[in-house]
């Protein structure tokens, strides 16, 4: 058993996205508010994103939200979010999310 030490630790390890983790993220954020303008919580949406990735962490996916936030203000991509955006996404994240949005055709 972990003592409370051992888990503060854990909970603090910084999270290694895989390219496959920023798409989910990115698919489910353009799903919810920019095809069909949802305006459900950040809650709602972390829960879709655990649902296919149960062991990441809610805090860490909740930054990757801001982050798809920001690349929209970014690129002029209308969304229905009330996420605030977050500065610094990745390379990675960004190309997610230019390969996610060309599903859906629409270009940055």
């Amino acid at each position: 058993m972990e003592t409370s030490k051992e888990q503060g630790t854990n909970f603090c390890k910084k999270h290694r996205w895989s390219y496959e983790e920023d798409k989910t993220c990115c698919r489910i954020f353009i799903e919810t508010y920019i095809m069909k303008h949802i305006n459900c919580s950040i809650d709602e949406v972390i829960k879709k994103i655990l649902n296919v990735h149960p062991s990441m962490q809610i805090g860490s996916i909740r930054m990757k939200l801001q982050n798809i936030k920001q690349i929209c203000l970014e690129y002029g991509i209308e969304d229905s979010s009330s996420i605030s955006p977050l500065y610094k996404y990745s390379n990675q994240n960004l190309q997610a999310m230019r390969e996610s949005l060309q599903q859906v055709n629409i270009i940055i």
